[in-house]
């Protein structure tokens, strides 16, 4: 058990590790509407789920609808609207029909919050932003939109971090990005996140986007 909980807590480092990107300026700056697919895959315990995540960007401001279902069809929804100043948070949930909450008649009323976010808030919510290190090279398409590949890789002693990111040309945008830890105490990959962009439209966004869920 204390190996485990050993390898548990390298594999949260190197992830952390992985997630320390600067912002990208030119992304900043950008207005878009767009739908990515993130896949979260934990390897060392066979698990995975895949999340929808429909994106409207105006600037600093941000809209962020969430949509995944469980391995029991259980339902999560969840937005995020962050007006410039505070971040508007909703959520809600639909129990699967099988489901013991669905048995048990638990509320299914949305949740909501409001409040003045730290920037590591900002930072985390804003993939699109993340700059990238590494060597670069043609991307090719993602969305149909033209791309530049950064690839880095780094060895520590307790693993190796794999990132790609597939970099719009034009906006700086990231439209996919693949990272992934590989551990060397079990001599495999533990976790993969996958993040792409399945279409995105650039140009200015609808003010009804920006309101409080």
């Amino acid at each position: 058990m204390q190996k485990l909980i050993a390898l548990v807590l390298v594999i949260v480092g190197l992830v952390f590790v992985v997630k320390k990107f600067s912002p990208s300026q030119k992304a900043v700056d950008v207005s878009f509407e767009g739908e990515w697919v993130q896949i979260d895959e934990d390897l060392m315990y066979g698990q995975g789920k895949t999340k929808q995540l429909i994106v409207a960007v105006d600037k600093e401001r941000f809209r962020i609808e969430s949509n995944f279902k469980d391995e029991r069809q259980n339902q999560y929804h969840t937005i995020e609207v962050y007006d410039g100043q505070m971040m508007h948070h909703k959520s809600r949930t639909e129990w699967g029909p099988g489901s013991s909450e669905a048995r048990e008649g638990m509320p299914t009323e949305p949740e909501l919050s409001s409040y003045k976010p730290p920037q590591a808030d900002l930072f985390d919510r804003r993939f699109w932003s993340q700059s990238h290190i590494g060597k670069a090279g043609p991307g090719g398409k993602v969305a149909g939109r033209d791309t530049v590949l950064y690839q880095a890789r780094e060895n520590r002693p307790e693993g190796e971090l794999t990132s790609q990111a597939w970099v719009d040309e034009e906006t700086g945008v990231v439209l996919k990005s693949i990272q992934s830890v590989y551990s060397k105490q079990i001599e495999d990959i533990v976790t993969k996140t996958t993040l792409e962009c399945r279409r995105v439209s650039f140009g200015p966004v609808d003010e009804s986007f920006f309101s409080k869920p």
